[in-house]
């Protein structure tokens, strides 16, 4: 493969990659918006983030065989398309149902888009420059939750809650020109389809502890990010009495959180167990400064975005090291792998997201005590699936 071809490669995952964390960042200023056009409960509409994320868990385990037997291309035009049908559609839901249906199509065509465009980088890259850019897609991966809710938060104010989604539709279009003419077929040798082959490998990867529970802290981490989605958006805008756009600017300064630590583990010349157990330091110092506040003093912005930034900001560190410990195990079906990786922890957040939409928000002590629940279950996980490994 050529230099060109490669460079061809990595840009596609970097615009390819922002997108399924977009489809959940650049609407959530819109929340309250959204339930008071449709006459609904705010429990509705915060599902539409756990039935997004459903459709892109589930759906990931049928892509990641498919792209393994008949090549990474079929599959992604697939997505994208479909990507680009269901973001239109919402525009004009008539009902919540409605929308709640299309928001489950536009996680069915992410689960094309993102299981299948992780899986062309062990196609072509290894080693060391596999690691690189593994960094650089999960870097950009952040990049979303940065700018999207700020994005999310003007469109909101200035045209409506649709906005968001004409925006996402474009963007659709833009990945499908990137993969007519600029993806090449980067699946080497396509594997025949046999249900004992596919059952084999799930079974290889469900009874690894360690892929297992990498998986499982990814989905923990992406949760915390999740809980600040779903539920930050009603206590600043409806308990607090902030404007959409305060929320968008809030949201960026988390997004922020995790740029600044996925940037801080690759620039960290440091063996990566210290890096995480620096990253849980960081987390339990955002949970212990979160109860202080809660019991302590009245509901502010500070008392939300504090803990949440120094939460998330771990986060940053965590994820890519878990993620590509994953991901490496087992290079030669990175397809399934892939897929598989992306059920977990997806999967996880959903559960996440479904709990918080059936909380009622009046204060931040629910918000708080589910990070805290969240860093405990990473910390017990690492400890006794990593940890003990290394010493």
């Amino acid at each position: 493969m050529t230099t060109f071809q490669r460079r061809c490669i990595i840009l596609y995952a970097l615009i390819a990659t922002p997108l399924s964390g977009a489809c959940v960042d650049i609407y959530v200023p819109s929340l309250p918006s959204i339930t008071q056009h449709f006459s609904t409960t705010q429990a509705l509409v915060q599902l539409s983030i756990s039935i997004y994320l459903l459709g892109y868990a589930v759906f990931s385990l049928l892509f990641g065989p498919i792209a393994d037997t008949y090549g990474r291309k079929k599959p992604l035009y697939f997505g994208a398309i479909l990507f680009i049908i269901s973001s239109y559609l919402i525009t004009k839901s008539s009902s919540i149902d409605l929308f709640l249906f299309y928001r489950l199509l536009q996680g069915i065509a992410i689960a094309a888009i993102a299981s299948v465009s992780r899986a062309i980088i062990p196609d072509v890259f290894e080693g060391k420059a596999y690691r690189h850019v593994i960094n650089m897609t999960t870097i950009a991966w952040s990049i979303g939750p940065i700018v999207a809710p700020y994005i999310g938060g003007y469109l909101e104010r200035y045209i409506g809650w649709q906005a968001s989604f004409y925006v996402l539709t474009g963007y659709g279009a833009i990945l499908l020109c990137c993969l007519l003419f600029l993806l090449p077929e980067t699946l080497k040798k396509k594997s025949g389809f046999s249900s004992a082959v596919l059952f084999s490998r799930y079974k290889s990867m469900m009874l690894s502890p360690m892929f297992v529970g990498a998986a499982m802290i990814c989905g923990l981490v992406y949760s915390s990010i999740v809980v600040f989605n779903t539920m930050a958006p009603f206590l600043i805008q409806e308990a607090l009495h902030f404007s959409a756009i305060t929320y968008g600017k809030m949201a960026l300064l988390m997004g922020f959180a995790f740029f600044l630590g996925n940037t801080a583990n690759r620039l960290l010349n440091i063996n990566q167990q210290y890096r995480l157990l620096g990253a849980l330091a960081l987390m339990i110092s955002g949970v212990i400064i979160g109860l202080y506040f809660m019991v302590t003093a009245p509901m502010s912005l500070l008392h939300i975005v504090l803990p949440s930034f120094l939460i998330i900001c771990a986060s940053g560190i965590v994820f890519p090291c878990m993620y590509g410990s994953a991901l490496g195990q087992f290079p030669a079906f990175a397809g399934t792998v892939s897929s598989v990786m992306t059920l977990l922890f997806v999967l996880t957040a959903s559960l996440t997201s479904a709990i918080c939409s059936g909380l009622k928000l009046h204060s931040q002590v629910p918000f708080i005590l589910f990070l805290t629940v969240i860093v405990i279950l990473i910390g017990l996980m690492y400890r006794f699936l990593f940890l003990r490994k290394s010493t």
